[in-house]
């Protein structure tokens, strides 16, 4: 039940109610869709003439918190999705699960978190940050342990010092190898070994391997050539094959020769193609003629043709007997 009470921050009970009003308090999503609570609270007037707050509003516990318009369930669901997506992603995702709210107001809700404890930290990395590449740098202490950041500073000239006193268990700092930070780490904490990171370390490495073999390269041979694969290699052009000259007449013309061979001017014709190993339609092709004869020839060759020898009449480039071709 209600309690018939109001207690004030400075610490009287009152029983005076001047006046009630309606809060309206967003919950949790319920199959898909948003829930409102209305609640009617009641306002109370503190009687004691030394506190500051004249008139205080009740709080029920598990529901309402000073000047809140979510019930801490939702304010904790909130949250958690801010610090997983921050403020454009955990919108959408809040609309998708019913939950109707800004960006602006999940990052608010993770500003108002309270600070983690630090607790005991023995390994601290110090590295530098950018907030403007090229122009603008901070300071990140990092818990090695945990990989959490621990502080933030603006600049790089080992303003850690302040808070490396505060921790005097600190045994190991491991740093960028800047001055600055060397200086601040023996400052602030001159029993911590300083060691330099892994990343540093390889960077390092490198630009020693690096200056040694630019120091020796008049040293190093020349390497062999290359091996040419066989699709590098430009391939060969194809062997044009001449048409064999030969003494017969091109089948089925009636003079002895077509009129491509008169044309033309061969009196050895195409027909001694066949017997040179060409098809007639390769010979005709390597003569500029063809024809449908040759076609029929190619694709149908007639028993009667022999070595090239036609004892019946084809019809090519001259006339023949029958309808043309």
């Amino acid at each position: 039940m209600r309690a018939t009470t109001g207690s004030c921050q400075c610490g009287q009970s009152l029983a005076r109610v001047p006046r009630r009003y309606v809060r309206r308090l967003r919950d949790v999503a319920v199959g898909g869709l948003g829930a409102v609570i209305e609640l009617c609270v009641r306002r109370f007037r503190c009687e004691n003439p030394a506190c500051t707050a004249v008139t205080f509003a009740e709080q029920v516990l598990g529901l309402t918190t000073p000047h809140s318009r979510h019930i801490p369930l939702l304010r904790e669901v909130l949250t958690q999705i801010g610090l997983a997506l921050a403020g454009r992603a955990g919108a959408r995702l809040a609309s998708a699960v019913g939950l109707t709210i800004g960006g602006d107001t999940l990052l608010r809700l993770v500003r108002s978190l309270p600070e983690p404890e630090t607790g005991k930290v023995e390994v601290v990395g110090v590295d530098d940050f950018a907030f403007r590449k090229g122009r603008h740098y901070g300071t990140v202490l990092i818990d090695m342990a945990t990989h959490r950041p621990l502080h933030l500073y603006d600049g790089r000239d080992g303003e850690e010092a302040a808070w490396l006193r505060k921790h005097p268990e600190l045994k190991v700092i491991c740093r960028d190898r800047s001055s600055g930070y060397g200086e601040g780490a023996r400052v602030g904490s001159p029993q911590a070994e300083q060691v330099a990171d892994r990343y540093h370390l390889w960077a390092n490495l490198g630009q020693a391997v690096e200056k040694t073999v630019n120091a020796h390269r008049s040293r190093l041979a020349d390497p062999p050539p290359a091996r040419t694969s066989s699709h590098d290699t430009p391939a060969a052009e194809p062997e044009v094959v001449q048409p064999v000259a030969a003494s017969g007449p091109w089948p089925g013309s009636r003079n002895g020769g077509g009129a491509a061979e008169q044309q033309s001017g061969d009196p050895q014709g195409v027909g001694g193609t066949l017997r040179g190993g060409l098809g007639p339609v390769a010979g005709a092709a390597a003569r500029g003629v063809l024809t449908a004869a040759s076609l029929v020839v190619d694709h149908h060759p007639h028993p009667q043709y022999v070595g090239g020898q036609a004892s019946g009449q084809a019809a090519t480039g001259g006339r023949s007997g029958g309808a043309p071709g």
